[in-house]
């Protein structure tokens, strides 16, 4: 007798297999997506970091705002005054970036 196709014992255990793999798949790929979007947001704060850095050398002080500001040094101003020159999203816009001013407690 020659008899063509599967029996359902064997398409059972491909199934299985299937969702072995998917078991261990999709975890692994969550897993690298929340990886690659925290790298996207360590990179937009670190830019940002690196920007009030470079303002408070000039300016004495951390800029309040982002925008595409600077310090003139020419007239006095203060740090709600100053805007930073960074991106208000992240690169791949994932995240929102925004300064909020510090009062005298924090």
């Amino acid at each position: 007798m020659n008899n063509k196709g599967f029996t359902l014992i064997e398409l059972m255990v491909a199934v299985v297999v299937i969702g072995i793999l998917a078991a261990i798949a999709i975890p692994s790929y969550q897993q690298f997506t929340r990886k690659a979007k925290r790298t996207d947001a360590t990179t937009a704060l670190i830019g940002l970091q690196q920007a009030q850095a470079k303002l408070r050398a000039t300016c004495r002080f951390y800029a309040g705002a982002l925008g595409a500001g600077g310090c003139d040094t020419t007239v006095p101003i203060t740090a709600a005054d100053t805007q930073v020159n960074v991106s208000a999203t992240s690169e791949n816009d994932l995240y929102n970036i925004a300064l909020v001013a510090a009062d005298a407690s924090g």
